[in-house]
């Protein structure tokens, strides 16, 4: 479907408002390569088709990670996670719908344990800058500072249980950090409420006059998004000159931030925290004028990678850092993968991390075999029975409810040719679609479950 730039900037921007009204991803997996296979497997050419499905079949039966539970207390079973991680900074955990309950308990306790056990101490989420990070030291109940927080689309009790559990470490030696990564606002109703203050309270600690300024400028924008949703003509006239004020306000803060920081003592991450929301917002209100869904998700992505950089390099340096959002985003080669029109050709966040920091990524895609999802408007939709040859199909027959795949240490050989060429695997970017992709290409590894129903939503 062609979608013409006014209706994608619309949609975009419906889908925020909604999203905020509901308020009140020791092996070193190379980047991906055309010279490492060609897309072919190591397979005997005189197989038949069923041969070569038995082959897979008995091949992923011996080469899996059984997991015992969504949610058990117990992590025994998620011991073979550390040999695989060792040396990796950024572990990323994706999902092939945003609406999967499955995914998000099983996302959930895998944080726990990467947390207590291997020392990942920062969750960032596909979620707003701003409202995340900003958020994490309030007094806010678990329950609200979801809410108002991260995109509709999370507002669930499986994720309220990270939540919970993130509330809980705030007192430890070593609190499991919340930030967000994405230039996207996901809540607009906290964005208006704080948003500008706090920026004026930042900018004014050098310069009144400047942060007064500053907070009408960013009153103007928020109040600009909530206006037009149906008409994206307002950035043509308005977004050139916002772009450059919030340019100018990154200039300023990265010129006074030293100053910055020994004005806030105890929480020095706050004038960090206006820098990059600055240059969010610089990056959002320029993807908000771009011709084309494809050019607007070309820089979404690209500016979610500069984001992961800030996390890894500025807010917490040094520390380790687990990552939430769709496969699409986390994907090492999205570029390559056949089907969605949206992601078509479209290189995405996963590749421009993987570029900068070669060796310390291990990327975790997220897969179902049968049952039902939820759309990002809450409506229910049946996974299709899974393609024959599919990466679903495959991995059904381990013959576990939940399992884990590493894909980033295996040798070609029969067995696993399936993971070394072109298969299809179904996911949500729109529509509940099969596409087509290398899977090791893609990922570092897989995390699949038979089964899977819709979140069970807060309201």
């Amino acid at each position: 479907m062609h979608l013409t730039r006014k209706t994608c900037i619309a949609l975009i921007l419906v889908l925020s408002l909604i999203s905020s009204c509901q308020n009140l991803a020791q092996g070193e997996h190379p980047l991906p390569t055309d010279s490492l296979t060609g897309g072919q497997s190591v397979v005997d050419s005189e197989m038949t088709a069923e041969q070569e499905a038995q082959v897979f079949s008995d091949w992923i039966r011996e080469h899996h990670e059984p997991i015992r539970s969504l949610t058990a207390e117990a992590t025994d079973d998620l011991d073979f996670l550390e040999p695989y991680l060792r040396g990796k900074r950024l572990v990323q955990l994706g999902e092939m719908a945003h609406g999967v309950a499955e995914l998000n308990a099983l996302r959930t306790r895998l944080i726990k344990y990467l947390h207590e056990v291997l020392g990942y101490d920062v969750i960032a989420f596909e979620s707003s800058v701003f409202e995340c990070a900003y958020l994490e030291t309030s007094d806010l109940s678990a329950r609200d500072k979801l809410l108002a927080s991260l995109f509709g689309v999370w507002h669930t009790e499986e994720v309220l249980a990270l939540f919970e559990y993130v509330q809980s470490t705030q007192t430890t030696d070593r609190p499991l950090h919340l930030v967000g990564f994405d230039v996207q606002i996901s809540s607009l109703s906290t964005a208006a409420a704080l948003r500008p203050q706090f920026l004026k309270d930042v900018v004014s600690k050098i310069d009144v006059d400047y942060g007064n300024r500053v907070f009408e400028l960013d009153t103007e924008v928020l109040n600009g998004i909530a206006a037009s949703a149906a008409d994206g003509s307002y950035w043509d006239e308005h977004g050139p000159g916002m772009v450059a004020e919030y340019e100018a306000l990154v200039t300023f803060l990265d010129a006074h931030m030293e100053t910055l920081l020994a004005q806030f003592p105890e929480t020095p991450q706050l004038p960090l925290l206006a820098r990059q929301t600055a240059w969010s917002m610089a990056r959002y209100v320029q993807a908000l004028q771009a011709d084309d869904f494809a050019s607007y998700l070309a820089i979404r992505d690209q500016s979610m990678a500069d984001n992961v950089d800030f996390i890894l390099d500025r807010l917490y340096p040094g520390a380790k850092v687990v990552l939430w959002a769709h496969n699409a985003h986390i994907r090492y080669a999205n570029e390559k993968v056949v089907g969605n029109a949206a992601w078509q050709g479209q290189k995405t966040m996963g590749a421009w991390i993987a570029e900068r920091h070669p060796g310390e990524v291990y990327a975790i895609g997220g897969y179902a075999y049968s049952g039902q999802v939820a759309q990002n408007d809450q409506q229910v939709i049946e996974i299709p029975a899974a393609m024959p040859g599919s990466l679903e199909s495959i991995l059904h027959q381990a013959g576990e409810e939940i399992l884990f795949v590493d894909f980033s240490r295996q040798v070609q050989e029969a067995g696993n040719g399936w993971m070394f060429r072109e298969i299809p695997a179904h996911e949500f970017a729109g529509v509940l679609a099969p596409l087509k992709m290398v899977p090791r290409d893609q990922y570092d590894a897989v995390l699949f479950i038979e089964k899977v129903t819709p979140p069970r939503y807060l309201y």
